[in-house]
């Protein structure tokens, strides 16, 4: 069990290149030759070699490298009830022109979560720490989950459900503060995530400050989006 304090002076986002096994095995998965058991094995070996190497090279931060996941946002939102993804026609443009072939995701209804794939996710990783290593995850903020769903192509289908914007913004703070709850209650000692932002904080006072970050960035993603 790790007892560094974060943040730390230098760090790294912690997506990395998949190795050539890994990628068989999820397209071997996607075409069925192998079952969601035989893929995750195969991800959890590759888990275990890369933060073996991160270790080695003398990192503090230890990550899963986004090797359970199909794009570093989209599959955090997939793990909400109420948004579904299919395989994409023509691909997302938003590089260059350059179609990207991922899934293209959209919202059924309106978006809840009992138990998010992500919460054990991180469970695996933060089983890898020891005393000189951190595990973190990178998630999507509330700005960006507000912004995906509200912009030009799927506002429509947001109102459509929600009514308003403010509405959808009102549920997206929800869910970020359970989801929170979820990491706090199951992975998260909360000495060390107290320590980030100083040891006479409150868990009261920690949430109350991320709920007003939250909606500050969300205003300013809505502001950006009409403007």
């Amino acid at each position: 069990m790790s007892k560094l304090h974060t943040p730390f002076r230098y760090d790294y986002v912690g997506s990395f290149l998949r190795p050539e096994r890994l990628k068989k095995a999820r397209a071997d998965y996607e075409s069925g030759k192998i079952n969601k058991a035989e893929l995750t094995a195969v991800e959890d070996d590759c888990i275990r070699e890369l933060v073996a190497k991160v270790k080695e090279l003398g990192y503090h931060v230890i990550t899963d490298g986004e090797f359970r996941r199909s794009t570093w946002h989209l599959d955090f939102m997939w793990g909400f009830n109420g948004v579904e993804h299919r395989k994409t026609v023509d691909g997302n443009t938003t590089f260059d022109a350059e179609a990207a072939m991922i899934d293209d995701t959209y919202m059924v209804g309106k978006v809840s979560v009992k138990s998010h794939p992500f919460v054990e996710h991180f469970k695996f990783v933060k089983a890898l720490e020891d005393e000189n290593t951190v595990a973190k995850q990178t998630i999507p903020s509330p700005g960006q989950f507000y912004a995906y769903f509200t912009g030009a192509e799927l506002l429509a289908d947001t109102l459509a459900i929600y009514g308003t914007e403010e509405a959808f913004a009102e549920d997206v703070l929800r869910l970020t503060m359970n989801l929170l709850l979820k990491y706090m209650q199951q992975v998260v000692e909360i000495f060390s995530l107290m320590t980030v932002y100083g040891a006479e904080w409150s868990i009261q006072n920690l949430l109350l400050h991320l709920q007003e970050e939250a909606v500050r960035l969300l205003k300013s993603t809505r502001s950006l989006c009409l403007s």
